[in-house]
């Protein structure tokens, strides 16, 4: 496989394959209320450390192996935002302000030295649901990721894109109002991040995203347009998308179905690296094998 070259920004999403621990650890909501605040609080503080160590060394990897694009985990710490346990999680942060600075100088020495971050919210932060309450925790959630990125002295912009699908299928035209309602909602800490993905099924390609919200960056998921197409010729797809970005580099997505184009499960590894891309975005490689699928990108 062709090698990358030094400015080129390719990475991988939030599981490291190869340090220690071997995962973000997380927890239920059901599990902590069965217990006595004792043992919630015990077992909370033990995840955010374990999540907390597992950051910082692989970031620590990503410097080591020239690996310059990565995506946070969205779950770094767990029921943190949620009424019931949002004060352990505060309580926390003031007990230990050595770890979090020690993670905070790693995030800036790998963007001094040109690295790039996203987060990826999951698909049950939906600020296009006609439902009020949805929206609502959508919306606390989006804050909260915001505040997270804070903490860590992440700068507000499009170099760290808070990464989110727009969703409600094929009715999706019928939600524009919903979404404009949530983004008037939102914090400039969410705004000066936010970007939508184009979609593997329905409503949101990169030209419906781009009619209806032409201040927002288009993350270019590349097995979404395959499933998906958008209608037009890669290459004015492709302007368009780069052309929402603004001064920014763009961010995007690059993943190979498992059985072919259409396949919307990623595959452990990709068979052909993304040059074509690299030559104006920067790249997260969604493949199960994270990582390890691409090594062999680097020299």
């Amino acid at each position: 496989m062709e090698k990358i070259n030094r400015i080129q920004r390719i990475g991988y999403a939030c599981i490291n394959l190869s340090v220690e621990p071997k995962k973000f650890r997380t927890t239920t909501l059901s599990w902590l209320n069965r217990q006595s605040q004792k043992v919630a609080e015990q077992r909370l503080y033990e995840i955010y450390k374990n999540n907390l160590e597992y950051l910082y060394n692989i970031i620590d990897y990503n410097i080591h192996h020239n690996i310059w694009a990565y995506r946070i985990s969205s779950s770094l710490f767990p029921m943190a935002d949620h009424p019931n346990y949002s004060h352990y999680f505060n309580k926390w942060v003031k007990s230990n302000p050595r770890s979090l600075n020690v993670l905070r100088e790693s995030v800036k020495k790998y963007l001094d030295n040109n690295g790039r971050l996203e987060i990826h919210p999951g698909a049950f932060c939906v600020i296009s649901s006609c439902r009020e309450s949805v929206r609502t925790s959508s919306i606390s959630y989006l804050e909260f990721q915001a505040s997270i990125l804070n903490l860590l002295n992440i700068p507000q912009n499009y170099d760290c894109p808070i990464t989110l699908h727009i969703s409600n299928g094929k009715n999706g035209y019928n939600h524009v109002d919903y979404v404009k309602k949530s983004l008037s909602d939102l914090s400039f800490s969410v705004i000066s991040r936010l970007s939508f993905e184009n979609e593997d099924a329905n409503y949101w390609t990169v030209s419906n995203i781009r009619k209806h919200f032409p201040n927002t960056p288009v993350i270019f998921d590349t097995l979404h347009e395959s499933c998906n197409p958008d209608g037009r010729k890669l290459h004015i797809v492709v302007e368009d998308v780069k052309s929402s970005w603004g001064e920014t580099k763009p961010l995007m997505h690059y993943s190979e179905g498992i059985n072919g184009e259409k396949d919307r499960r990623h595959s452990d590894y990709i068979k052909n690296y993304p040059s074509e891309y690299l030559d104006w975005a920067d790249v997260i490689v969604e493949a199960k094998k994270k990582n390890l699928a691409i090594l062999n990108c680097f020299k």
